[in-house]
């Protein structure tokens, strides 16, 4: 089980640029992102359009999770 979870591939680009056919060739099935700092920015809440058009195409061929360690921020009424 420690195999899988061994990191074998960092590919240094912004997730837009990543391949979904190279994904396809070394077997990717599944892609679990994290949202805050992958796909969005720490200090905004907008997907950027090139990230907008990856996840769709991407949704296409991969099953798709969307994780988030930030806490969502209650909203105060007075």
């Amino acid at each position: 089980m420690r195999s899988i979870l061994k990191v074998n591939w960092d590919s240094n680009l912004p997730i837009y640029a990543l391949s979904q056919s190279e994904l396809q060739k070394r077997g990717i099935h599944s892609l679990l992102l994290d949202v805050d700092g992958t796909l969005v920015n720490r200090k905004s809440n907008m997907i950027p359009k090139a990230v907008k058009n990856w996840i769709r195409e991407s949704k296409k061929l991969f099953s798709l999770y969307l994780i988030s360690n930030n806490p969502s921020k209650k909203e105060s009424r007075t």
